[in-house]
């Protein structure tokens, strides 16, 4: 492949993350109850009420200066503080739906802006007082990837509710049923046909959900059922499964991509709703009480559990 089509096929890979950018938001905060949007789990960072109006704040601002350098001779760009913009009453409100409405309409002028450009309008270029020389090809490099950072950093602040044990097996619950609700609301939105195709080259709703259940099966059978693990993975006897991940996965994604869609979403239901069954039976202090590495067995049930889901529905979002 030539440089000049390397350059084109990035170019339009970084439109393809503007043009989905609004609906992936849209389709994240239908998710997130409004504890969740205001609470700012991690320390120094964000709510996700602010990540999301932090979005509309600097793509407005953006877009601006876009439309300035293609119109007028390399322009002065206008910095501004975000985060004294992020601390502002209307960027810490839980109605977000304006933030999202507005995103909406902007990404479709800005997509009509960016879709009209010749070949040459690539290194028109704006003077920002504090980086110097900006073209629009590079508005676009930062842009195309601002969103998914964010997107990252919603998913590690809301993963950070979890920042401690849970104290009872109803709250474990209590958090394996808020995201795996996230999850499947996600996978709701999805018909038959998005949710057997490939994910930006990767692995299809299905292949994810098919993984998803995988782990949800070790969990039920070998840390919960005592079941020894080589024989629910097949490997050689006294095989460690976790030092031999990659491989499990590929045997297991080779075999579900030959499944109907039907069976992986049948069978997904029914292990989970077997592994929820079978976390109420825990005798808790048993699962909380450290090991011989000093870890508690319950990390276990959480790494295949609910921060599973929170991996995986992050990738779902650009279905």
């Amino acid at each position: 492949m030539s440089a000049q089509s390397e350059q084109l096929l990035l170019r339009q890979t970084q439109l393809n993350a503007l043009a989905r950018l609004p609906r992936q938001l849209a389709r994240l905060a239908a998710t997130v109850d409004e504890h969740e949007l205001t609470t700012p789990f991690l320390a120094g960072e964000w709510s996700v009420a602010q990540n999301l109006h932090h979005l509309a704040d600097s793509h407005m601002n953006s877009f601006l200066r876009c439309k300035l350098i293609l119109t007028e001779e390399e322009p002065t760009l206008k910095p501004y503080n975000q985060d004294r913009w992020a601390a502002l009453a209307d960027s810490q409100t839980a109605a977000v739906h304006s933030s999202l409405a507005l995103l909406h309409g902007l990404h479709t002028r800005w997509m009509d802006f960016w879709n009209a450009l010749e070949e040459n309008d690539w290194q028109r270029a704006g003077l920002h007082p504090e980086i110097g020389r900006v073209t629009l090809a590079t508005l676009l490099r930062i842009y195309g990837a601002h969103g998914a950072a964010h997107l990252l950093q919603i998913r590690q602040t809301l993963a950070a509710q979890y920042h401690t044990l849970p104290a009872t097996p109803a709250e474990l619950l209590a958090r394996v049923d808020r995201e795996w609700t996230r999850l499947q609301t996600l996978l709701a939105e999805l018909d038959s046909s998005t949710l057997e195709s490939p994910i930006d080259g990767g692995w299809s709703p299905k292949l994810h959900l098919a993984h998803l259940t995988l782990w949800e099966n070790y969990l039920l059978r070998h840390l919960v059922g005592g079941e020894a693990a080589h024989l629910l993975f097949q490997l050689d006897p006294g095989s460690d499964p976790l030092a031999q991940i990659d491989t499990i996965n590929a045997a297991d994604e080779a075999r579900s991509q030959q499944l109907p869609l039907d069976v992986v979403l049948e069978e997904a239901q029914r292990v989970h709703a077997a592994v929820r069954a079978a976390l109420l039976t825990l005798e808790w202090p048993e699962w909380v009480r450290p090991g011989a590495d000093g870890a508690p067995p319950v990390n276990g049930l959480i790494a295949n559990s609910y921060e599973h889901y929170l991996e995986h529905w992050h990738s779902l979002l650009a279905a």
